[in-house]
C-alpha cells in the first residue's frame, strides 16, 4: 500500500512542524571516557580472523577492502558504509550484558544513513518499512539518524530523536548552529513516515509529530580538520549508546575512536557469499 501523502502534503506538513521547532542549548551530558573506553578493548589480531583485505559481515552489512581501509587511514574521509557498518558494531557492542551500556543501548533504534532519502514522496510505504522494519523503532525510546550532507559540503552530521519527549539532539563537530534547517525538515518528514508506516503495518506507533523541540549538543567546533566528521559521528553514536547526549574529549583523541572502530569490525566474521545451486 502506497502512501497516502503525496509530495506536496509531505512538503506542507514538514513546513508546518519546523515551524513549531526551538533552537536552544540545555543541559547536556557529555561523555568524557568514551574513547578511553573504547580504545581499552582488546581484540584479536587480524591474523587470527583473516586477512584485515577480506569484507567482514556485520550485522547485514558486508565492509568491503576499501571501506575498511577507509577506517585504518588516518586522514580518510568515512564512507556510508563505515558509518553504517561502525554504527552496527557499536550497538552490538554496547548491548552486551556485561556492560552497563546494555539497557540503554537497546532502547535505541539506530537508522540507516540511506533511510532520510528512502522516507521521500516518490517511495512506497513497502518499500520503506522493508528498510526500517528490523529496528523496531516503534519500540524503541530514542531513533538514531546519521545524516550526509551532499557536495560541496560532504559533511556527517547526527540527529538523536526521543520520540516520546519530542525532543531532537543535533550533532555536528564543527559545532554549526545554524545549517540545520534542510536536515530537520529531512527528519520530520522520515519521523512523519516512520509513524504512519508502522501503524499501517499493525504495529501501534503513538508518537506525536507536532511541537518538538530542537537542541545542538555542539556549542562549538570540537573537529578542525576536514576529514573526521564521520568518526566525530561514531564517537557521538557510542555516547547516546552509553546514555549521553555527546562524547566529551580532546580532538587529538578522536583516532581512539577510528582505530577502535577498525579493529572491532575487523574482528566480525569473514563474509562469504552464499551461493544459490
Amino acid at each position: 500500500m502506497a502512501s497516502t501523502m503525496g509530495p506536496q502534503r509531505n512538503s506542507k506538513v514538514a513546513r508546518s512542524l519546523f515551524g513549531d521547532f526551538r533552537l536552544r542549548e540545555d543541559n547536556l551530558t557529555v561523555d568524557e571516557e568514551v574513547a578511553s573506553f573504547l580504545s581499552s578493548i582488546h581484540y584479536a589480531g587480524p591474523d587470527s580472523n583473516g586477512s584485515p583485505n577480506l569484507p567482514r559481515s556485520v550485522g547485514k552489512l558486508v565492509v568491503d577492502q576499501e571501506s575498511s581501509r577507509l577506517l585504518n587511514t588516518p586522514d580518510a574521509w568515512l564512507d556510508d558504509v563505515c558509518i553504517n557498518a561502525g554504527a552496527s558494531w557499536l550497538q552490538r557492542l554496547l548491548s552486551d550484558t556485561a556492560l552497563p551500556s546494555c539497557d540503554t543501548s537497546r532502547r535505541c533504534a539506530i537508522f540507516n544513513t540511506h533511510d532520510l532519502l528512502r522516507a521521500g514522496p516518490s517511495t512506497t510505504d513497502e518499500y520503506l518499512w522493508r528498510h526500517v522494519s528490523a529496528t523496531q523503532y516503534w519500540t524503541k525510546d530514542v531513533w538514531v539518524i546519521p545524516i550526509h550532507r551532499p557536495s560541496p559540503e560532504s559533511h556527517w552530521v547526527l540527529c538523536v530523536a526521543h520520540p516520546h519527549s519530542h525532543r531532537m539532539f543535533l550533532f555536528d563537530s564543527f559545532g554549526q548552529r545554524h545549517s540545520w534547517t534542510r536536515n530537520i525538515e529531512d527528519v520530520m518528514k522520515l519521523l512523519t513516515r516512520l509513524v504512519l508506516v508502522a501503524n499501517r503495518s499493525g504495529h501501534p506507533c503513538r508518537v506525536i509529530t507536532e511541537g518538538w523541540i530542537a537542541r545542538p549538543v555542539c556549542i562549538k567546533a570540537m573537529q578542525t580538520n576536514g576529514y573526521d566528521c564521520g568518526v566525530w559521528v561514531l564517537a557521538a553514536i557510542a555516547a547516546t549508546l552509553r546514555g549521553f547526549h555527546v562524547p566529551g574529549f580532546p580532538e587529538g583523541d578522536i583516532s581512539k575512536i577510528r582505530s577502535a572502530s577498525y579493529k572491532g569490525i575487523l574482528a566480525q566474521p569473514i563474509y562469504t557469499r552464499v551461493r544459490h545451486t
